[in-house]
């Protein structure tokens, strides 16, 4: 049993400090087991004692083992693909070589409608993006809880181990000297007491392996399950990059298409200058220039304020 402040020792000696434990509490139960009778009740319950060695230690680490392989969040992959489709409709299409011939100029971007329906389409799919990374990052916790159980199961599991080891050795080294005074005693000790002991060394390597077994599988499922929610948290991020920047090029095609309209708005003023025939219609025709030059003036100040 660990003293007050053990647990401030350097790990080294620390590990000789709890190896001298182990091997007294073992000299302790070889030296009890070779005073007892072999029918009376205490070395009935020395005997129990070691057969029910570490099993305590065996159920946790299998229950923590067990316990918690959640399932990854799933639906993303579907969510995702929405998502590509959704933002490849954001980008202009392609000039084919007719043309380019023609020196026709790209669009620059989604139209407003095509803009805000995209952007309506995408915020639920976006939604259950960050609720997948919700749930991921609640498995990661889950996990990592359930890993620090099975790593202190597996702690409990080597004290015992080695505790049925030291035991192992030291009733093999005492049984020549008991058989010479007590040969019924002794055939007692080793057919009971070493027979549980060598038993339960062996179930406590395979609890041991499983554990070891068990600790890497879940702390795979918990890299799964990080590197999911970074790649979730990537894919969202760009999607809303590429909302933002669909955004101002619709902001902009559209005042590019208001411009090329006042602009068609002045030229058509500018020929009605020129052939009015009466002052009302040189009256209208110069409405329609200043409402064309007001409409540009009012375009040119929206771009300089959304850059």
């Amino acid at each position: 049993m660990s003293e007050p402040g053990d647990q401030f020792l350097p790990a080294p000696a620390r590990q000789v400090q709890e190896q001298q434990q182990l091997r007294q509490q073992a000299q302790a139960l070889v030296a009890e087991l070779a005073q007892s009778p072999q029918h009376s009740p205490e070395f009935r319950r020395l005997v129990a004692s070691l057969q029910a060695l570490g099993q305590t230690a065996q159920i946790r680490a299998a229950r923590a083992g067990r316990s918690a392989l959640p399932p990854v969040a799933a639906g993303q992959a579907q969510a995702l693909a929405e998502l590509r489709q959704l933002v490849a409709q954001l980008q202009p299409p392609r000039r084919g070589p007719l043309a380019r011939l023609l020196g026709r100029r790209p669009a620059l971007g989604p139209t407003p409608e095509a803009y805000a329906e995209v952007a309506a389409r995408s915020g639920p799919l976006l939604e259950q993006l960050y609720r997948s990374q919700d749930e991921l990052r609640r498995q990661q916790a889950t996990l990592g809880g359930e890993l620090d159980r099975l790593a202190a199961g597996q702690a409990e599991l080597e004290r015992a181990l080695a505790l049925a080891t030291e035991l192992d050795q030291l009733l093999s080294a005492s049984l020549p000297e008991l058989e010479a005074r007590q040969p019924l005693h002794a055939a007692a000790v080793r057919d009971e007491a070493l027979y549980a002991v060598r038993g339960q060394r062996t179930d406590l390597s395979t609890a041991l392996a499983t554990a070891a077994q068990a600790r890497l599988a879940l702390d795979l499922t918990r890299q799964q399950a990080a590197g999911l929610d970074e790649q979730l948290g990537r894919a969202a991020a760009g999607v809303v990059t590429a909302l933002k920047l669909a955004r101002r090029a619709s902001q902009a095609a559209a005042q590019r298409a208001a411009a090329a309209e006042a602009g068609e708005q002045l030229k058509g003023a500018q020929q009605r200058l020129e052939t009015a025939a009466s002052l009302d219609d040189l009256n209208a025709a110069l409405r329609q220039a200043y409402a064309a030059l007001d409409d540009l003036e009012q375009l040119d100040h929206e771009a300089r304020t959304s850059r």
